[in-house]
């Protein structure tokens, strides 16, 4: 009855399980609280003409929580294109809220440990969590996040005199640099955000031998990765 509309905070408590919320006197609200681990529970509120004190106790749920997320928990660089999963509970269905923001909304309902959200943005923070069914109905586990790499190759090319690879994409910085498989360029040149060069003669020639498929990445300073970008010269 009291809907967040102008981007407020979400609604959490305190350290110490408190929590406040300014409404309107001489009406009745309906509160549920939950937390990771425990069964949510639902109660009316009757607020008159002062503030209205609620005390609730949470009761442990039963069963397992969902764990062993992938992608990991904090992880950097990830694909644009994933699914998700976690741990097998045997459970009927499993409720899966996906977005970006601290209490990612519900996205969908499935019945295996597994999703595949549909194509991500590049370079963003994603947050998500899994809610199983138990005797005391639905319980959330904790809040994951995971973010997409903030680069994207869209093309590569090669020229010679000397030999040379050129990387189109996006969203490059001048600490990027160019790896083929997993071995850096001789030099990478940072030539705008959507154009790196990278040189290095025989050298850089003898990474991407003729007629052989090559991985090209682009990696920056603090190891967050672009999607690996398939190349034959």
């Amino acid at each position: 009855e009291a809907p967040l509309l102008h981007g407020e905070w979400p609604r959490r408590s305190d350290r110490h399980g408190r929590y406040f919320r300014l409404v309107q006197p001489n009406r009745s609200y309906h509160l549920t609280f939950s937390a990771p681990g425990y069964c949510s529970q639902s109660v009316e509120a009757a607020v008159g003409a002062g503030p209205a004190r609620v005390d609730v106790a949470l009761i442990p749920s039963p069963g397992d929580l969902p764990s062993d997320p992938s992608p990991a928990n904090d992880s950097q660089s990830q694909p644009t294109t994933l699914t998700l999963s976690w741990s097998d509970l045997g459970a009927a269905e499993y409720e899966v809220y996906f977005g970006t923001g601290d209490s990612p909304p519900f996205a969908a309902r499935v019945s295996n440990p597994q999703w595949s959200p549909p194509q991500l943005a590049p370079g963003t923070l994603y947050t998500w969590k899994v809610a199983v069914t138990t005797p005391c109905g639905s319980v959330s586990g904790p809040v994951w996040s995971f973010a997409t790499t903030p680069y994207r190759i869209t093309g590569v090319s090669a020229s010679t005199g000397p030999f040379r690879l050129t990387v189109l994409g996006g969203a490059f910085g001048p600490d990027c640099r160019v790896l083929i498989g997993e071995t850096p360029a001789p030099q990478t040149v940072f030539k705008s955000e959507g154009r790196l060069v990278a040189k290095g003669g025989s050298a850089l020639k003898a990474l991407a031998p003729a007629g052989v498929p090559v991985t090209v990445s682009v990696e920056d300073a603090q190891g967050r990765r672009s999607e690996g970008y398939s190349f034959t010269r």
